[in-house]
């Protein structure tokens, strides 16, 4: 009986020790890269250099670890677009002032709205004089409007979109009421109904509205808007308190990088249709655009661009566009752009009706950026280009924790590879020969043995029943 424990014991610990250790090692990549960084901190954001892609294997740029100078690997992560976008913001207080809500009043009305809305003086007149079409549909009747003026973010650059933030105080409960907001060039029926919610818990009691206005309702909008309110009867208390114009847009901290993949001769290209080019990247880069160039006047020509993943895949279209150096002596170039970002290495360009010139073609690209936790002893060495190493390599660490108690990444100290250094060389680029998995198949026979000896177990306690007291 002791013997069958004793084998139980070890058919339990041998899978453990017929595991092999497939931790990436430094000798599994072709080269290094000293990470070069002129700020010491726990973390470093590592920027992808031109040179390191050329020596990556894996189609999606995972064949690459950091490792400390005592060849320890260091954790490091990928950073997602999201994370390198930065949400930014401007607002601007608008003025505002009440108008009279009855053309009469209107007409005699010597104001000048107390506001200097800049408005041309036949526009002032409507203004004052004529009163907006109701709504359709609408049951109440005028109570109260506003002009709000719009000259304060006249001067915002690629106002595409911006938030009006208004704050009402009234009374607890908002009954029939209905607000509409209109250009003020505009006397016909308003088009934008705003939708209140409670702000705070004040007496009285604040309202807000934060509609959305799009270009187009800027640019209607831009001498001022009318806001109009509606109720079966007019409420005790309603005050505009404040008006806020809001822009948000994303601001992108990631560096475009352009790369010339150089003059690409048609007539080297034997075997393939007329006006058309092909050329590779040197690498997985995250490809964003394309510059088209040619020196030949007088070319006006549709191009194609075409990419593949591998050489045993089917050519995808990507981007069209068209040439055009018509009256042009020096030629003319086009930017193609993809819509997304693609890894691909295999390039083909067509056009019609062929270009008899040479192309010029240069990429456009984001570089990836790295997390990279400075631990270990310094400096730190970027290996690259594994056939070997596993995709793990890259792991999962805490970029969101290192973004909540260290900043924002683009506020990091950047850490930038250095000149190449061989460490293993060509042979690690090279796919390894299948190898027999000798260990798996080991582990399965330990396993089915291990099996077959916990059934002969039971059997012989089941034939000696007395053993189980």
């Amino acid at each position: 009986m002791n013997l069958l424990r004793l084998l139980c014991l070890l058919w339990a610990c041998l899978p453990f020790a017929i595991i092999a250790d497939d931790r990436t090692a430094t000798e599994d990549f072709a080269y290094r890269h000293q990470l070069i960084t002129d700020q010491a901190g726990p973390v470093q954001l590592l920027v992808l250099e031109a040179g390191v892609y050329t020596h990556l294997v894996s189609d999606s740029a995972d064949d690459l670890a950091v490792f400390d100078d005592n060849g320890r690997p260091v954790p490091i992560s990928r950073l997602g677009e999201a994370q390198m976008i930065e949400a930014r913001q401007q607002e601007a207080v608008l003025e505002h002032a009440e108008l009279p809500v009855q053309a009469q009043a209107q007409a005699e009305s010597d104001t000048d709205l107390q506001l200097d809305i800049r408005l041309r003086e036949a526009l002032r007149t409507e203004l004052l004089v004529r009163l907006p079409a109701p709504p359709a549909g609408s049951a109440g009747a005028l109570f109260s409007q506003y002009v709000i003026d719009m000259q304060s973010i006249a001067q915002w650059r690629d106002a595409h979109s911006v938030m009006l933030t208004l704050d009402f105080l009234g009374p607890g409960e908002l009954s029939g009421l209905e607000c509409w907001l209109q250009p003020i060039i505009d006397t016909g029926p308003a088009e934008t109904r705003l939708s209140f919610h409670r702000h705070g818990d004040s007496r009285p009691q604040r309202w807000r509205t934060a509609p959305v206005l799009r270009a187009e309702q800027l640019a209607a909008g831009r001498d001022g808007l009318r806001l109009t309110c509606y109720a079966p009867r007019p409420l005790d208390e309603w005050l505009l308190d404040s008006a806020t114009a809001v822009q948000q847009w994303p601001h992108d901290h990631r560096q475009r990088r352009r790369l010339a993949i150089g003059a690409i001769d048609r007539a080297i290209q034997r075997g393939k249709p007329p006006g058309e080019y092909r050329f590779s990247l040197p690498g997985p880069l995250p490809a964003i655009g394309f510059e088209v160039s040619i020196a030949e006047p007088g070319v006006l020509s549709k191009l194609v661009l075409y990419s593949r993943s591998s050489e045993d895949r089917p050519w995808t279209a990507r981007a069209e566009a068209t040439i055009d150096s018509l009256g042009e002596a020096d030629g003319g170039q086009v930017m193609m752009r993809p819509g997304r970002a693609l890894r691909h290495r295999e390039w083909r360009l067509s056009s019609s009706p062929p270009i008899d010139d040479d192309v010029i073609v240069t990429t456009e690209y984001f570089p990836d950026y790295f997390l990279v936790l400075a631990q270990g002893q310094p400096p730190h060495w970027l290996h690259a280009g594994s056939a070997r190493a596993r995709p793990a390599a890259v792991g999962t660490a805490p970029v969101d924790d290192a973004i909540e108690r260290l900043g924002q990444p683009w506020q990091w100290p950047v850490a930038r590879p250095g000149s190449a250094e061989v460490v293993s060389g060509p042979q690690a680029l090279e796919q390894p020969p299948a190898e027999v998995p000798w260990q798996r198949y080991l582990l399965w026979l330990v396993l089915g043995l291990g099996s077959l000896l916990l059934i002969v177990l039971v059997f012989r306690l089941l034939r000696e029943p007395g053993k189980l007291q």
